[in-house]
């Protein structure tokens, strides 16, 4: 944690536990020259030992960033629908943050395609995007902790899937700068048969 003040003045300017793996990483802003703070560091559940501790300046690179030219698509209503291809220069903010928005997209499947849609060219020690998938109506689907959707459609009818693509606010980021690569093609799967050796589906079925 960190401290405005020095002793039993300070007041807390922020605080934070595992930022990345079992890292901790506290942005305190408005701070002026001369200012005196006060760190606090202590273990978990009453560990003890060296470490080390990273003091510097922190440019929000939040402030650099516009909103892209796929905009305005900020929510479920407003998801706007791709086709397959490739999609440079984008950005995401992360709303609770205040700075701005998720993006929303919407691909339509037809019977027996499915979809890839991956984040590529993002920087990796800065920055993350992870998924939230929601149906065509915008009824909420799953989260995907990763950087790669993949969404199939084994239906007999079309199917509209809509992804947001956030910065993962779990782990304090605000902002990311990404491109994103979608793929759509025909589930090689949608028509496999079941072979000769089965049912062998369990070990008290085994062939």
């Amino acid at each position: 944690a960190a401290h405005a003040g020095s002793a039993c003045t300070a007041t807390c300017a922020g605080y934070n536990d595992d930022f990345y793996g079992l890292q901790s990483r506290v942005i305190v802003s408005g701070v002026n020259a001369g200012d005196v703070l006060l760190v606090q560091c202590g273990g978990w559940n009453g560990s003890a030992g060296p470490g080390q501790l990273e003091v510097r300046t922190y440019v929000d690179v939040c402030t650099t960033y516009t909103d892209d030219s796929l905009e305005d698509n900020d929510t479920t209503a407003t998801a706007l629908a791709l086709t397959a291809g490739s999609y440079p220069g984008l950005v995401s903010f992360d709303p609770t943050a205040g700075v701005g928005d998720s993006d929303f997209y919407s691909v339509t499947l037809q019977p027996g395609e499915y979809l890839d849609l991956a984040i590529v060219n993002i920087n990796p020690n800065t920055e993350d995007i992870d998924f939230t998938e929601y149906d065509g109506a915008g009824n909420f689907v799953q989260d995907w902790d990763t950087d790669l959707v993949t969404i199939a459609n084994p239906g007999a009818s079309a199917s509209t899937h809509i992804i947001e693509a956030r910065p993962d606010f779990a782990w304090g980021e605000r902002c990311a700068q990404y491109d994103m690569d979608l793929t759509i093609q025909l589930d090689p799967c949608i028509n496999l048969q079941a072979d000769v050796f089965e049912s062998n589906d369990t070990t008290a079925t085994a062939t």
